[in-house]
């Protein structure tokens, strides 16, 4: 898992991390046209994990870290190339490559896209395959979404599921050359085709119940359509009423290609065998070899350039090849990863490449879930990735650790391990595992010691989402020992502020500095800042934390000892996996919960809950997952919405009595994120699936 900003990004400058606080905001006000509170105009600041090589060699960065699901180059604009991200919904550039953002994704109510075109005739018009199988409630937005601005906005164009989890790359909507007829292909959905330019849909047609990769239509003939599929290769030659199968290509039928010069000469990879080429409109095809057995029996991309269509990449998940000569010659690219943040090895080959559609040299697209161009036609790939982020810190708060240095803090991502900044956040230093843990590399909560400059001592929980292990360094995250015994699923793991030999861990606590963890009857999601000895949980009718009780908890000895807090005004527990408790700063008998789907605020004496998932649009499902206090001005508190689509921030100066918007700039995915408040500065940060974002909100 594995995103997503207006043109004009507001860049801050690392000084501003330190600067005194502006005058007050404007007073909180509400929207009477929704009811939801008013925004204010906050300018978020991507920050990208770069490593001090980078910055030295002036490289603005970009991590990458989600997979690729489709690209597509606009026709009419040859810098402009939108990317359908598996958890960030849609990116763009307007460079040709050479910088990336996300969209702002406004309407498109799933986290994950997984098919794009460009209408060919406007870069702005755009079609996306919109999905949520990694959230089941959002799984009713799925289907086809329209944005005619340039990914800004969106308006669901066809209602269809998207139960399609494979993790590759997919070309399911065409626009013939005069974008005037749209064929999409949902997964086992059946065909729809507009004859409007995409203003209307009919459907389903043909090819029900097919489990298909790629759609082309044939350049001369906008009737003849072309599916590669899992069972085989079909052709539909009736605007897609009826389909054949094309029986010399039986068997999974991964990618194809139909040349506009010559729309009889064919191109299709059939898995385990490799790629095929037909010169008489599929009657017949023949296997042409790349030259390379291993990359025949594995390949499953084809990506071919429209300017030369000589010119193709050849593409498996950890090897490709490349021809200029139309397949009469190859050669295996060299692939440069020294700019790269993480060198983590050759794979994702086949996600998506873009071909420039004026220069036959250019060519972008993804590897290693990052992103790189190749101005060789294809022979060298070096580092394309300014400003496409998404290392993930998004597990929960706890995914990120500050200290009493401004300058240094961590992050623990999903995919990419621990990331520690000690010029506040300049520049990183990866610490990765020397070994997987329960099968993965993930690291998802952790805390650095408060005494780090004499005790560099990290634990985290590692391994395999829902499947980790407490591990434990003492040499500032560059080696890790896994703790024994230690297995489960964690959102909270911190030191004990003022006595670090005691380590908080869920339902576990450590008396010896993090070496040993016993059990406790409740886990522990939070802490007082002012008095570290009381802690909160949810309660569980259960042994494995799978039947919540609806209450909250409180302990004065640091675990050893339960009192129920009074009945809140809804459950309190966790949701959609979900979970997260935070205290006030200042006062440790005050307690903001998850009542889903809103959140609730306890005095010490009464409850008062803040119904903030009213306040977008039912259709992104919104539920409140997230809290941040100011460590130092307890009464402004944001709240986050797992949502997609709308506003997902809000920020209160009074303790929750009135609201603003603070969503600001970023893109309208909001959720699998991480919400934090930077001690001494004020900073809030928000990890993503679309990177890591910060911003500095004046204060009353």
């Amino acid at each position: 898992m594995s995103t997503r900003l207006s043109p004009s990004i507001v860049v801050t400058s690392i000084i501003a991390l330190f600067a005194a606080r502006s005058p007050a905001a404007a007073p909180a006000a509400v929207d009477k046209s929704t009811g939801a509170p008013a925004a204010l105009d906050v300018k978020w600041s991507p920050m990208p994990i770069r490593s001090e090589r980078q910055v030295a060699l002036g490289l603005k960065g970009g991590e990458g870290g989600q997979c690729l699901h489709g690209i597509e180059r606009a026709r009419s604009d040859d810098k402009r190339i939108y990317l359908a991200v598996d958890v960030v919904g849609v990116w763009r550039s307007k460079d040709a490559g050479f910088s990336w953002e996300p969209c702002k994704n406004i309407g498109l109510h799933a986290l994950g896209t997984s098919s794009v075109a460009v209408h060919p005739k406007d870069a702005d018009h755009v079609l996306v395959y919109a999905q949520a199988a990694w959230e089941q409630p959002r799984q009713p937005e799925e289907g086809l979404y329209e944005s005619k601005d340039g990914g800004e906005t969106w308006n669901r164009v066809v209602n269809v599921p998207n139960r399609d989890t494979r993790r590759q790359f997919r070309h399911l909507i065409e626009y013939t050359s005069d974008g005037q007829r749209v064929y999409f292909l949902p997964y086992k959905g059946g065909l729809y085709r507009s004859d409007n330019g995409g203003a209307s849909f009919q459907g389903p047609l043909g090819v029900k119940d097919v489990g298909a990769s790629e759609i082309r239509v044939d350049p001369q003939n906008k009737d003849v359509l072309w599916v590669a599929a899992e069972d085989g290769l079909y052709v539909s030659r009736d605007a897609g009423s009826d389909f054949t199968k094309i029986e010399p290509m039986n068997g999974p039928v991964s990618s194809l290609s139909v040349e506009a010069a010559a729309p009889n000469r064919i191109w299709a990879i059939k898995e385990g065998v490799g790629l095929h080429r037909s010169e008489d409109g599929g009657k017949t095809f023949v296997h042409v070899s790349c030259g390379n057995n291993e990359i025949d029996q594995k390949a499953r991309k084809i990506f071919q350039s429209t300017v030369d269509p000589k010119r193709i990449i050849f593409a498996a998940d950890s090897k490709m090849s490349v021809t200029h000569t139309g397949g009469a010659q190859w050669k295996e690219p060299k692939l440069d990863f020294s700019r790269s943040f993480v060198q983590q090895g050759v794979w994702g080959l086949s996600n998506g490449m873009a071909w420039s559609h004026k220069e036959p040299g250019k060519i972008v697209g993804a590897i290693s879930c990052g992103m790189y161009a190749s101005t060789d036609g294809g022979l060298t790939f070096s580092d394309s990735g300014t400003g496409y982020l998404g290392f993930h810190h998004g597990w929960s708060d706890g995914a990120v650790a500050f200290s009493d240095d401004p300058n240094r803090f961590a992050f623990f991502c999903y995919d990419y391990a621990f990331n520690i900044t000690t010029d506040g956040g300049r520049s990183f230093r990866n610490g990765r595992l020397k070994e997987k843990v329960r099968g993965w590399w993930g690291m998802y909560v952790g805390d650095i010691h408060p005494q780090w400059n004499k005790t560099p001592v990290v634990i985290l929980a590692a391994g395999n989402y829902w499947k980790n292990q407490l591990v434990r360094s003492e040499d500032g995250g560059k080696t890790f020992t896994a703790i024994p015994d230690t297995d489960s699923a964690y959102f909270f793991v911190r030191f004990h502020p003022k006595d670090p030999q005691i380590v908080y861990a869920d339902d576990r606590r450590s008396d010896d500095g993090g070496k040993t963890f016993k059990k406790l009857s409740k886990p522990v999601y939070a802490f007082a800042p002012s008095n570290p000895d009381i802690v909160y949980g949810y309660g569980y009718n259960d042994s494995d934390k799978k039947n919540p009780d609806g209450k909250v908890w409180k302990s004065t000895d640091r675990g050893e000892t339960w009192t129920e807090l009074p009945a809140p005004p809804r459950q309190a527990r966790d949701w959609n996996a979900r979970r997260d408790i935070e205290v006030d700063p200042k006062d440790p008998n005050r307690v903001w919960v998850m009542t889903p789907p809103h959140c609730s605020v306890f005095d010490g004496k009464s409850w008062r809950m803040i119904e903030a998932a009213k306040w977008v649009s039912p259709k992104g499902h919104a539920f409140v997952n997230r809290i941040a206090i100011d460590p130092d001005q307890p009464k402004r508190v944001v709240i986050g919405l797992d949502t997609h689509g709308t506003s997902f921030l809000f920020m209160s100066e009074d303790s929750g009595l009135s609201w603003h918007d603070i969503s600001g700039n970023l893109p309208r995915l909001g959720s699998n994120q991480s919400l934090n408040i930077q001690p001494k500065t004020g900073k809030i940060f928000v990890g993503a699936g679309f990177g890591t974002w910060t911003a500095t909100i004046p204060s009353k």
